[in-house]
């Protein structure tokens, strides 16, 4: 477990979250940039499929100001 209370494995010799693995497989697909993983009720260490979320975070465009 991370400091931040996040269950880690390693998986083909890379480190992930556990929770974003478990979405992963259950979707067929990795998850995109900006698709975060949410855990409805707050337990970061519950990582049964019907306490975790997608959520979509708009990524940030870079504008210049003129």
């Amino acid at each position: 477990m991370s400091r931040n209370k996040y269950v880690h494995k390693t998986i083909g010799g890379v480190k992930k979250r556990i929770h974003r693995h478990i979405v992963e497989e259950y979707i067929g697909r990795p998850l995109k940039e900006n698709e975060h993983v949410y855990h409805i009720n707050g337990n970061s260490a519950d990582n049964s499929l019907d306490n975790l979320q997608i959520i979509v975070k708009k990524l940030r465009e870079n504008h210049v100001e003129h």
